[in-house]
């Protein structure tokens, strides 16, 4: 099927409150053959570098190692599994992306953490 239809939309998962935890799981019940995986955003921003205290979000200045976990935690509190893959860019350092998958279905999220190595999407060279 087209890609683009079997993925959630990211901004379902930018809410951090308990409210997260019903359309996840609806998405990715088993008996819904329309996603397989979810794909979202690990951070609000790059990696900040080592040391570094603050980052320029939207133009506002915010404590970066606060603001780390704002995408990580509503997933790590609803019982799926979950990988966290840098995405090479071709400047800077890397994005990061969360391979977000149904309960019980941790080898189909590692199979694509693996897929995306493989073809050099994911990747985490050293930082100069």
């Amino acid at each position: 099927g087209n890609t683009q239809t079997r993925v959630l939309p990211s901004q379902a998962l930018i809410r951090v409150d308990s409210s997260i935890d019903q359309p996840v799981l609806e998405a990715l019940r088993a008996e819904n053959p329309e996603v397989d995986i979810l794909l979202a955003p690990t951070t609000p921003y790059e990696a900040p570098r080592i040391g570094q205290e603050k980052i320029v979000v939207n133009g506002t200045e915010v404590l970066a190692r606060p603001t780390l976990g704002l995408y990580t935690f509503p997933l790590s509190f609803i019982g799926v599994p979950v990988v966290s893959a840098p995405i090479r860019r071709s400047a800077g350092l890397p994005l990061g992306v969360q391979i977000v998958g149904a309960p019980f279905r941790e080898a189909q999220v590692l199979r694509v953490a693996a897929a995306l190595e493989a073809a050099g999407v994911a990747a985490a060279p050293i930082a100069e």
